[in-house]
């Protein structure tokens, strides 16, 4: 076992690869992005249509939406940890 000071590296990463990887984590990452901006501008709208009720109204629109991605986050992993998947 090499001592982490021992390790010198011989030569660099090709700049196309840095170029592919960049490219690939891109690809990986824009349907969570849209998906949290659309999640967002949801939130937007719904607020924006019950803010006119009141104070209490926007309070419990915005805890059933905690409530909703809560729920839907367990059971999710509840889903994903059980034999309930494809085999």
């Amino acid at each position: 076992m090499t001592a982490p000071t021992d390790y010198a590296p011989t030569d660099t990463a090709p700049a196309g690869i840095w170029r592919t990887e960049f490219a690939d984590t891109v690809k990986l990452a824009l349907p969570l992005a849209l998906t949290q901006l659309g999640q967002i501008a949801m939130m937007t709208c719904d607020l924006l249509l019950i803010g006119r009720l009141g104070d209490q109204a926007v309070a419990a629109a915005s805890l059933n939406f905690v409530w909703r991605i809560l729920y839907v986050c367990s059971a999710f992993s509840m889903a994903s940890s059980s034999n309930a998947g494809p085999q």
